[in-house]
């Protein structure tokens, strides 16, 4: 039973690194200079986010996406040494929050992409069968 846990980790862990290329949303960006917009002569243009090359400010932090598939890499990490489970549960409710605060970011400003959503969704998986895992090993442990 643990070892099918794991091994879901590890799925959902590469869901989050392969959701980092796919879209995360889009915006839409307009040239400006100053009080002087430049949108009739260049037009409004749609910019496509991913994990690779959108990033987040938050209280002038800028805090990059990248960052959630690293996390994912750690969490696999940690599982297979067996480290402090508080860490990896620690890093799985950073990729919620992120995502989540991402996500709510880019309702204001745009749409959003099977990216995003899928990297919430995993994480969210990643919570979960954390929680079996180590449910499941204290019951080992008795």
């Amino acid at each position: 039973m643990n070892d099918k846990n794991k091994v879901t980790i590890v799925i959902l862990c590469a869901v989050v690194i392969i959701a980092s290329f796919m879209p995360w949303g889009s915006v839409v960006a307009s040239l400006g200079f100053g009080e002087f917009p430049f949108d009739e002569f260049f037009g409004r243009h749609e910019i496509t986010l991913n994990g690779w090359n959108s990033s987040f400010n938050l209280w002038g932090l800028s805090i990059p996406n990248w960052l959630l598939s690293v996390i994912a890499a750690a969490i696999v990490l940690f599982l297979f040494i067996d480290f402090n489970s508080k860490l990896r549960k620690g890093l799985a409710i950073y990729g919620i929050i992120h995502s989540l605060l991402f996500s709510i970011i880019i309702i204001f400003e745009g749409t959003i992409g099977i990216g995003l959503i899928l990297t919430f969704l995993a994480f969210t998986g990643i919570m979960f069968y954390l929680r079996k895992v180590e449910v499941s090993n204290s019951n080992l442990d008795i």
